[in-house]
């Protein structure tokens, strides 16, 4: 069976398969920017709980306890926590109304030892963008968001363009 289409469809079917190759495009440039689950994956090997993060790195040598102002109240008053360890610093966030509960904000690396898929402080750019593609360059640093959203990475960079840190961003909804 043969169906034609009058000169005004053919035009909206035009469209369609333009819009169709734009939004491709887009999400395979992207996906190459993005370094799969590489954020998510990595927040989950550092411990992404307070227990967990003491579980695998033992106590911090220093926690740093910060009054912070409630963002849709400022009359309540919610703190920060930060757990340092040598090179490695674990902020989590502890609202007020959270009955002891603290969520997990950043994660910083300088230690040289912890690798993510093979890439640690001291890896070159080049060796990073090998492994996790072009991602998104801000201000020297190079940035990757895991597929899925949420997750980031800010990874630094020094002046002969080897790692200097990572700085994971998990999920917060």
């Amino acid at each position: 069976m043969v169906t034609c289409m009058n000169r005004r469809e053919a035009e909206g079917m035009r469209f369609f398969f333009a819009l169709v190759l734009m939004f491709s495009v887009v999400l395979s440039a992207s996906s190459s920017q993005a370094g799969g689950d590489f954020c998510s994956e990595s927040l989950s090997r550092l411990g992404d709980t307070e227990p967990v993060m003491i579980e695998k790195h033992g106590e911090p040598d220093e926690t740093v306890v910060t009054p912070v102002e409630n963002i849709h109240n400022p009359e309540i008053t919610d703190h920060r926590y930060d757990h340092i360890y040598s090179g490695l610093v674990f902020s989590f966030y502890q609202p007020s109304q959270g009955e002891g509960r603290t969520i997990l904000f950043r994660v910083e690396v300088q230690d040289r030892g912890l690798c993510f898929r093979g890439l640690c402080v001291g890896s070159s750019r080049k060796n990073v963008t090998d492994v996790l593609g072009e991602g998104v360059e801000w201000e020297g640093n190079l940035i990757y968001e895991d597929d899925e959203g949420g997750a980031s990475v800010n990874i630094s960079f020094n002046e002969a363009d080897e790692v200097s840190r990572f700085v994971f961003l998990p999920y917060i909804d």
